[in-house]
């Protein structure tokens, strides 16, 4: 019991790869989940612009302006994002359990689970032409409730340079980053936000092509798979030598 309580080490290099692969995930959900379903599950500040387009198509004359994007599916993806950063965040607020091995495990499980109900969604009820529907609905509020529960594990590990989800700001750290032509084995934080950009971009270029050609079920489901993969590592991660977290939320130091 206490192996699953103690906080995990969060300056190994094993918790990069993981949050690295579940950016892979990301971006597999998102390259499918704009096209099919004209929003973004994790993008939120995509969402967020497209609403005031949304807004605007409904009366502009415009060819820019034609095509309808739906304000449900919007309005769906932002808000159970939210409710899923709030949820995550809070329970392990309340719980003190933000790098407990065992609050890793239950929230990538909980995640993990969504994204394939999701892909089984994809796969039994939604063909290409369906819009504003309750299983495309349910499959956007999955999914990007999923989406949001993840981010708020990942800032909650102390590794801002890979939120998992957004690229924006990792984008302009990565840029303005004063040690940026530093050697790499001096600036790790942009060494992060590269490979972070890097295998998000990659995650978008294995999920298009799958949607593409196949189905965004599968593409869904693929992504449900890598984030199984992160999951069973999350058992493998060393512990920290510096608390250990105890149900009576006294820090207790290691002997």
């Amino acid at each position: 019991m206490d192996w699953l309580r103690s906080p995990i080490n969060k300056d190994e290099h094993w918790l990069e790869i993981e949050l690295l692969i579940l950016a892979l995930s990301t971006g597999m959900i998102d390259a499918v989940s704009y096209p099919k379903f004209h929003c973004f599950t994790s993008n939120q500040t995509g969402n967020t612009v497209l609403f005031a387009v949304s807004a605007f198509s409904a009366f502009g004359t415009r060819q820019e302006t034609n095509q309808q994007i739906p304000a449900p599916h919007l309005a769906v993806s932002l808000g159970f994002f939210c409710l899923g950063v709030f949820a995550g965040g809070q329970t392990a607020n309340a719980l003190d359990s933000k790098a407990s091995r065992w609050w890793l495990l239950v929230s990538n499980i909980y995640t993990t689970v969504m994204v394939m109900l999701a892909a089984l969604l994809n796969f039994v009820f939604i063909p290409c032409d369906m819009v504003n529907t309750a299983p495309v609905l349910c499959s956007l509020g999955l999914l990007a409730f999923a989406a949001g529960s993840q981010v708020a594990m990942s800032r909650q590990l102390s590794m801002p340079e890979i939120p998992t989800t957004q690229a924006t700001a990792a984008y302009v750290d990565l840029f303005v980053d004063p040690l940026f032509f530093a050697p790499t084995a001096r600036n790790r934080s942009r060494n992060r936000r590269l490979i972070f950009l890097l295998t998000l971009c990659a995650g978008s270029f294995i999920g298009g092509p799958v949607y593409k050609y196949h189905s965004s079920a599968l593409a869904i489901f693929l992504a449900g798979l890598v984030k199984v993969v992160v999951t069973v590592m999350f058992f493998f991660n060393s512990e920290s030598d510096k608390v250990r977290i105890t149900w009576s939320n006294t820090p207790e130091a290691q002997p």
